[in-house]
């Protein structure tokens, strides 16, 4: 008997990490438009049926077609508007990398293919109501995005950190278990036993990022969350993330998506 082992693969699998954010079937009509739309999470679109729908970015026009599916990354400025009817089952999904950042966030394009069997399959087990079918249905959403990845041939860096120093790795931990506003250099770096400026040098050549940098992403990350995906009023979102009143975390917020957060997400909720 020959047995080959796959010593990581156990590792690998969990930091395969996906979460479903949200999830619905919609019909969309000429109502459904938007303008410099750019999220935090990836969106699935499986086009079921109809026509007349159609998503651009950087002079890119592209049809979403009947028996597509679609994927727009994270990070990823775009907009789109329908002139018929169509109707399509969606997901709002992350894959987190172990230093919090989304796998997608580097994909820079709208992923396409063509797959009307696996939409056959997510739209059954969307309407599904026992644990075996959101078991099947999150391995369909993972080979959605695993098939969309090998057609552009993306690698997606989902692994385990292994990559990063022993430094860094403690820091994501610390900084994603501590998540504030109120961090700073110091803290982080005494929560890891070495100095500032090692651990400044370790962001910086293993990120690319400074270790203020690396805390903002993620803070606001999670305020974009939280202000798409619960009803949590401005004073608990800023409170909880260490901002020093909600006014710091309006103008803050303002300064980088040139909005409010109540615009924002009334902005948000009403993307499907």
């Amino acid at each position: 008997m020959i047995v080959k082992y796959k010593n990581e693969i156990d590792k690998n699998i969990e930091n395969a990490n996906l979460s479903v954010l949200e999830g619905g079937r919609a019909t969309i009509d000429k109502g459904w438009h938007g303008d410099d739309i750019m999220s935090i999470f990836n969106r699935l679109y499986y086009i079921i049926e109809g026509n007349g729908a159609f998503l651009e970015s950087e002079g890119e026009k592209i049809a979403m077609l009947p028996g597509n599916i679609y994927l727009i990354p994270s990070h990823y400025k775009y907009k789109y508007w329908c002139e018929g009817k169509v109707e399509k089952v969606f997901f709002h999904i992350n894959i987190k990398r172990h230093d919090g950042y989304d796998a997608f966030a580097t994909f820079d394009r709208i992923g396409e293919i063509f797959d009307p069997k696996r939409i056959e399959r997510v739209s059954s087990l969307f309407d599904g109501e026992s644990q075996a079918s959101y078991f099947a249905l999150k391995g369909e959403l993972l080979g959605t995005v695993a098939a969309i990845a090998e057609k552009y041939e993306f690698k997606m860096d989902v692994g385990d950190g292994k990559e990063h120093s022993a430094v860094l790795r403690a820091a994501e931990r610390y900084i994603q278990n501590h998540l504030s506003l109120k961090l700073t250099r110091k803290i982080v770096a005494e929560s890891c036993k070495v100095s500032e400026g090692k651990l400044g040098a370790h962001f910086k050549n293993e990120l690319g990022v400074s270790v203020g940098k690396y805390i903002d992403d993620l803070v606001f990350m999670e305020a974009i969350r939280r202000l798409i995906y619960t009803d949590d009023p401005l004073g608990n979102i800023s409170d909880d993330l260490g901002f020093c009143d909600q006014f710091y975390f309006s103008r803050r917020f303002n300064e980088i998506y040139k909005m409010s957060p109540l615009k924002y997400r009334k902005k948000m909720q009403s993307i499907r």
